[in-house]
């Protein structure tokens, strides 16, 4: 299944964002979730599944574009399940975000559950000009209860007026270990993200093994990644680092 999804934000004579572009093709429904209120400037907006997936062979790509100064809160209703076909083709979902001067989007969707046998990339690039914010949270679960899980690359890309801020590439499930220097090691639960920060790098160790970083890249901005058995722990992790819910 081939399916793109397009959100333009931009902001009234009021200061208030509003969506002035909103087109979706099944299974990416975007609905606007909070109503317009002048005493709050961020909208927020719900990514909906309206099918299973994505499936081996599926291509989805979703567009966010952000005017100068419009404030966007980015979340899902729930997980999705990265799923196989018959013929063992992977699937992939592109991600494209423009975020105009003073612009800011919060980006925390639902885990991705890799399903046994499936093989999926998501890629996800982030294009801010100077005074934009973004933060972009990606979540990973290999494998539904006691399952084998597939294999699953994730891209992050942040540039910010032209200059790469950061690059990275996990591959994770099957043989990752082989072939990747993004190790997870034992672990079902990977959590990365990128944004605004300003702090120092550091490391913080949780309960049962629990673990995350942070890494400052300079210019106002971080990456953080937190591995674990369950999402709760690593969540909380993250937390102490600055990467709050």
């Amino acid at each position: 299944m081939q399916s793109a999804t397009r959100l333009r934000v931009g902001v009234d004579s009021r200061g208030v964002s509003r969506a002035v572009d909103l087109r979706c093709e099944v299974p990416q429904l975007l609905r606007v979730t909070d109503a317009v209120d002048p005493r709050s400037p961020m909208l927020q907006v719900h990514l909906v599944g309206g099918a299973a997936g994505p499936l081996g062979g599926d291509r989805w790509a979703l567009d966010v574009d952000l005017e100068p100064g419009a404030r966007v809160c980015l979340r899902s209703v729930a997980a999705s399940l990265a799923q196989p076909d018959p013929h063992g083709r992977p699937s992939a979902a592109t991600v494209r975000v423009r975020a105009g001067a003073g612009a800011v989007l919060d980006a925390w969707p639902e885990p991705i559950v890799s399903v046994r046998g499936s093989h999926h990339t998501l890629d996800v690039a982030l294009d801010v000009e100077q005074g934009g914010g973004v933060r972009w949270v990606d979540e990973v679960m290999l494998g539904r209860h006691d399952e084998v899980p597939g294999t699953l690359v994730l891209r992050q890309r942040l540039t910010e007026g032209g200059c790469v801020r950061a690059m990275s590439e996990l591959h994770l499930g099957g043989d990752a270990r082989a072939t990747s220097f993004g190790q997870n090691g034992p672990f079902r639960v990977v959590i990365t993200a990128v944004g605004r920060f300003d702090g120092p790098s550091r490391v913080e160790l949780g309960d049962g093994g629990t673990r995350a970083v942070r890494c400052a890249l300079g210019g106002g901005w971080a990456t953080w990644t937190g591995v674990g058995d369950r999402r709760g722990p690593v969540r909380r992790v993250l937390a102490e680092l600055g990467l709050d819910r």
